[in-house]
């Protein structure tokens, strides 16, 4: 394992790489996380497909470690963060690589693969964000499904602005527990990301809530020119992923090379929610 920072637009931003040292002419594995603003932690599963390729991590300019000082609100955008990525692939000297993006990771995963398409092999969108609109219908669904008392609470304080509040946030943990993950106990890992998210990034870009939106992704969508990308493409959710399956299922059918596997027992992350099927869905497409 190496770790290290690399200069990018606005900053520094750290990186993890996992590798055993026998897999050099293997394609290596870049890994986006959610947010935005989320930190590695609870994609660290992830790095059981190193013993066939290296795995790179790395935290997104103003996530855990990668801080700024200044909070500077023009360098939360969609454009800085495909060039900080480019920037992070330049310093890593990755010619070619397969690229995973995770939620918010895959809306960034797309944008880069559109506007690079000659890096990368292979392209997994882990629940991605695909289309601010239509996550925006879905989530408030989802939301009707949660027991009326903290729907009550939630819109109550979205209202009000006061999205701070302990009463909100535990109203809101009810639409968590139910369309991010359902595991009784949650991994560590994905608690250490939640505790640890930018606020000031997610709210810049995203808004309150992950039912929400009212930052600068508001008007996102892709599905439009998914047809484009010219990598093999995986797409990955859970039946009950706040991503929507049924939003998932239609961006498959606009792929030139690609598939579809989701996950039944799942919500938001299946890699921890299933993981063992979930690796080697993951490796099995990588391989290929």
């Amino acid at each position: 394992m190496r770790e290290g920072y690399i200069p990018v637009p606005g900053g520094n931003v750290w990186f993890q790489e996992f590798s055993d040292g026998r897999e050099t002419r293997q394609t290596p594995l870049l890994v986006l996380h959610g947010g935005p603003g989320a930190t590695h932690d609870y994609l660290k599963v992830l790095s059981r497909l190193a013993p066939r390729r290296p795995v790179i991590f790395y935290e997104q300019l103003g996530s855990l470690k990668s801080p700024v000082k200044d909070k500077d609100q023009r360098l939360w955008t969609l454009e800085r963060f495909v060039r900080e990525l480019e920037s992070l692939a330049d310093g890593l000297r990755l010619k070619t690589f397969d690229l995973l993006g995770h939620s918010w990771g895959g809306a960034l995963a797309v944008e880069y693969a559109l506007s690079h398409p000659e890096r990368v092999r292979r392209l997994v969108l882990a629940s991605p964000l695909l289309s601010t609109p239509l996550w925006k219908a879905h989530s408030q669904r989802l939301l009707n499904e949660v027991p009326e008392d903290a729907r009550r609470i939630i819109l109550e304080h979205e209202r009000a602005g006061t999205i701070a509040a302990p009463k909100y946030q535990d109203a809101a943990m009810a639409f968590y527990r139910r369309f991010v993950c359902r595991m009784p106990q949650w991994p560590a890992e994905l608690g250490f990301s939640f505790e640890h998210l930018n606020w000031d990034v997610y709210r810049v870009m995203w808004g309150p809530s992950e039912f929400t939106v009212t930052g600068s992704l508001a008007k996102f969508d892709r599905m439009g020119d998914l047809s484009a990308l010219t990598s093999p493409v995986l797409i990955t959710g859970g039946r009950f992923d706040e991503a929507g399956a049924w939003i998932l299922e239609l961006a498959a059918k606009e792929l030139r090379a690609g598939r579809l596997e989701i996950f039944e027992r799942s919500a938001h992350v299946a890699h921890l929610e299933e993981t063992e099927r979930y690796l080697n869905a993951t490796d099995d497409f990588l391989k290929e």
